[in-house]
């Protein structure tokens, strides 16, 4: 699906529209001043023979634990800078995450899945998200929603075992090609955090979105024959434990 057009990068390289900066957000900040933001640690480098299908970059980066950490932070502007509503779905992936806005009625049949890029520089970001590819890219968006699951089901497993089976299990997620892969939509905002006004500063960061859609029962079916293998890696054990709740908060 042709992604929507972007603002053209302002003369300044970095903040589109022109004036002061203002909030033509407020309705919108009281549910969206707790946002989600995710750091991830540690990460690794994943490589080697896919499970389904080589992917066309062999190495990739992905993280292997994910902690949600909170920050505070407010709109200063957006795509739609003159003030009106964000688009349902931007609403409902800061208030929810993947899973609400998967109760779209558009998207009933479909997995969801947000590229977040954050960063300073406007242009930057937006030659990145023309860049994004479905086909290529989509694997990592996967891995991250693999490995955020299993690490939520971690600490009911917290042993060697499920460790390796975490480990090779995001690695068969990551060098799988995953097709098709669909965007959606994209969007983007200028954020503002506040600081505490001692040691951390207040700062501006620009956030870019990618929405991805892929189809619920070809994914899960390819899914489930990646995690639920029995061979070097995967214990059985360990399966055996998580495969029943897996995609309970999926």
């Amino acid at each position: 699906m042709k992604k929507t057009a972007r603002t053209t990068e302002p003369a300044d390289g970095r903040t589109p529209g022109s004036g002061p900066a203002r909030n033509p957000y407020a309705s919108h900040n009281a549910r969206l001043a707790r946002a989600r933001i995710f750091l991830f640690a540690p990460v690794i480098v994943i490589a080697g023979a896919s499970c389904v299908s080589p992917a066309r970059n062999a190495a990739r980066e992905i993280p292997v634990t994910a902690a949600p950490v909170e920050e505070a932070w407010d709109i200063a502007a957006s795509r739609q800078n003159g003030g009106e509503p964000l688009p349902e779905w931007v609403e409902r992936y800061f208030a929810g995450g993947n899973r609400l806005v998967e109760e779209m009625p558009a998207f009933a049949d479909k997995y969801v899945f947000v590229s977040e890029d954050e960063g300073v520089s406007f242009a930057a970001l937006e030659r990145r998200g023309k860049d994004f590819d479905p086909e290529r890219d989509f694997a990592q968006l996967a891995a991250l929603r693999v490995t955020q699951r299993l690490a939520a089901l971690g600490g009911a497993h917290p042993d060697g075992e499920f460790s390796r089976y975490h480990e090779t299990a995001v690695r068969a997620v990551a060098n799988a090609v995953w097709s098709p892969a669909r965007v959606e939509a994209d969007f983007w905002l200028l954020k503002t955090y506040p600081g505490d006004g001692e040691a951390v500063e207040a700062r501006e960061a620009f956030l870019f979105l990618i929405l991805v859609t892929v189809d619920r029962e070809p994914f899960r079916a390819a899914l489930d024959g990646m995690l639920w293998r029995p061979e070097p890696g995967h214990d059985s054990a360990v399966m055996r434990r998580i495969r029943p709740v897996f995609y309970d908060e999926f």
